[in-house]
């Protein structure tokens, strides 16, 4: 990437790698868990998928780029991914304009079901934050402390043992045809 952009400082800059989750069920455990967009630090809500989804498009190009060179399918390609961008770009204008549109409707329909709403995700943020403070009451500070310190260890270097694997081996009980089974896991 720095021979790519000199222009920018990838210093400033931290990479982390992770694995879309619909992806993420085809990869083993260790992948499931270092490289899950739920257990990175700073990342939201997503699913990650977006940049797949510009394949459903350019997959037609397959077609007529299967008997080509490399060098002439590498160009093909790029036109199609350049062309499919240009169109996402045009879109954007059209996009934000609807949306702002819809916006100002709803909250003329609306009124103040957005202010209700986020007063009611407050008040459960609140319950939500007393119910997690009374089960850490429940474990010993040093048990709390020591997670603590596996989940900063964890996410400042990721060789560290990841606190989010499951490693305990033991029985379980699987149902299957009205009938218990007891495996080994």
């Amino acid at each position: 990437m720095a021979e790519n952009h000199p222009d920018l400082e990838f210093r400033r800059f931290i990479l982390t790698y992770l694995i879309p989750k619909f992806h993420l069920p085809g990869h083993g455990t260790s992948c499931q868990t270092d490289y899950s967009f739920n257990y990175a630090k700073g990342v939201g809500r997503t699913h990650g998928e977006t940049v797949e989804q510009g394949w459903s498009n350019i997959n037609l190009a397959a077609l007529s780029t299967r008997e080509m060179g490399p060098a002439a399918r590498h160009l093909a390609l790029d036109d199609s991914w350049s062309g499919w961008n240009w169109k996402k770009i045009l879109g954007m204008g059209a996009t934000l304009f609807s949306c702002l549109c819809l916006a100002q409707l709803l909250i003329i329909l609306l009124g103040d079901l957005l202010l209700r709403s986020l007063l009611k995700a407050l008040l459960m943020k609140a319950k939500h934050a007393s119910e997690n403070k009374k089960f850490d009451d429940t474990l010993p500070l040093n048990v709390r402390e020591g997670w603590l310190k596996m989940i900063r260890d964890w996410e400042s270097d990721k060789s560290n043992p990841n606190p989010y694997a499951y490693t305990e081996k033991g029985l379980s009980v699987s149902r299957s045809n009205d009938s218990c089974i007891l495996m080994s896991t």
